[in-house]
């Protein structure tokens, strides 16, 4: 009996040992020299830019998200890739910039502006992470005297990392803008397609497709109305089996009616356009607030499935 009972307690602590590690599980961020690194574990989660980065001193930005890792380690986005290589993972930024009425720089292409990070912050539990980050916007054109030396915008944004299930992962972004100035105005591309704002630059692998509640979307040159998601589904890495699903949340009416998604499926971004090619105005010391979410997922998930996070996401906005 003694012995019995010795196998089946040395079993139950082989057990106990073995599940420990599961339940140790947690995020953890690691400052480098260039930005802050989000991990979950010994995997990488996503790599956050705070400090200025260019390609041989063209199109210099920070403020950015890349890479951005899938869940099984491959990475998702890139940075100044070649058919546009003002692009960078996940960022937010506006064609039209106006400070006391005056066009300022482009931000999207990132010219004539730098983002200044004066603050970070950040905390990790074993199931969320949040990561804060304060900045401004500031004049950058060569040749030219800085005419707002005190900054154009200030920033503050928050990352928020939530690690439901092993296969399902939430990035949310509240991002706030407050005007330095008046006569400050934001805006989309000057064009049909009015695309700006919140975007994601990721690898586009010849088996993307998109969805929507709706069903199948189909990529168009101007913007398209197809609710409050977009699903992206692709083998984001050759030689996966499986492939990785992407999902891109807002709410179309707010902080007022959005101009549509922008989809690509070759040589650009996906883009939650805001607010067009009409810019909106932000009066000086107001702040304009947009909220999104990232959902990384197995395409088994459900458009049900994933309707009822959305629904999630807008009442939390509330």
């Amino acid at each position: 009996m003694i012995n019995i009972n010795g196998i089946i307690l040395t079993a139950a602590i082989s057990i106990f040992i073995c599940l420990i590690p599961a339940r140790a599980q947690k995020f953890s961020f690691v400052e480098t020299g260039e930005g802050i690194l989000l991990k979950y574990n010994n995997q990488h989660i996503f790599f956050y830019q705070t400090e200025t980065k260019s390609h041989d001193g063209l199109y210099p930005r920070a403020n950015y998200i890349h890479p951005l890792y899938g869940l099984n380690g491959e990475i998702l986005t890139e940075d100044f890739p070649e058919d546009h290589l003002h692009h960078r993972g996940i960022f937010w930024a506006w064609h039209q910039l106006y400070v006391k009425g005056q066009r300022v720089g482009d931000p999207w292409e990132c010219k004539g502006i730098t983002w200044r990070i004066n603050h970070t912050e950040y905390k990790a539990s074993q199931d969320t992470a949040v990561l804060i980050t304060r900045l401004t916007w500031e004049e950058n054109l060569p040749g030219k005297a800085n005419a707002n030396p005190g900054g154009l915008i200030g920033e503050e944004t928050v990352i928020t990392c939530i690690k439901n299930k092993e296969d399902q992962l939430e990035i949310n972004f509240d991002i706030r803008l407050t005007a330095l100035h008046d006569g400050t105005r934001i805006g989309g591309s000057e064009d049909v397609k009015g695309y700006s704002g919140f975007s994601i630059r990721t690898k586009l692998p010849d088996d993307l497709t998109f969805y929507s509640s709706s069903g199948k979307v189909i990529p168009r040159e101007t913007a398209i109305d197809a609710g409050g998601w977009i699903n992206m589904q692709a083998t984001f890495e050759p030689g996966r089996e499986q492939q990785t699903s992407i999902t891109l949340m807002c709410d179309p009416n707010d902080p007022m009616p959005f101009h549509g998604w922008i989809l690509r499926d070759k040589g650009s971004m996906q883009n939650a356009a805001f607010p067009g090619r009409d810019p909106v105005s932000i009066p000086e010391g107001k702040t304009l607030s947009m909220q999104y979410k990232i959902l990384l997922h197995r395409p088994d998930m459900s458009r049900e499935q994933i309707g009822q996070i959305y629904n999630q996401f807008i009442r939390k906005k509330d």
